[in-house]
């Protein structure tokens, strides 16, 4: 019964004509200007990044450790490079989601709205499926590490 209302509350919400007040305005106009700071300051760290992977697989594979520094190396700038493609996405999407709302809301455009809500929407997906990786490598590691302790 509870679930009903729930269902049928949200439906009513669906339903009417949802309004964006002088003070929602406000609250979405600044959350756009520090979403596209944020947006522009993290394609700057993913530029960062590459440099990073890029010369630290160069310091890496001159060090004079064993033979198989090299590909160390390797999988160090490999990371790295998934790392920066993966902040450039966040930063893309967060970057579309800040310019696409400050043109919504100055120009009352219902499509750049939902556009804006879209990046939203795959800003915080992928930001979720990372999580959702990132748990499930630490899963792995502890089941690994259980497994390695009581063989050893």
């Amino acid at each position: 019964m509870f679930t009903k209302a729930i269902y049928m509350s949200n439906q009513n919400l669906l339903s009417s004509d949802l309004r964006i007040d002088e003070v929602c305005h406000m609250h979405l106009k600044e959350t756009a200007k520090w979403t596209k700071f944020l947006a522009i300051v993290g394609f700057v760290i993913t530029g960062i990044i590459v440099l990073v992977a890029l010369f630290a697989g160069s310091i890496l594979a001159e060090m004079p450790v064993s033979e198989t520094a090299g590909v160390g190396a390797g999988l160090v700038t490999f990371i790295y490079i998934i790392i920066a493609v993966i902040y450039f996405f966040v930063s893309l999407y967060l970057y579309r989601f800040g310019a696409g709302m400050l043109t919504a809301l100055n120009t009352s455009s219902q499509d750049e709205l939902a556009k804006s809500f879209m990046n939203l929407k795959l800003m915080n997906r992928l930001i979720g499926i990372i999580v959702l990786a990132y748990i499930g490598l630490m899963v792995l590691g502890l089941l690994i590490s259980f497994i390695a302790m009581m063989f050893s």
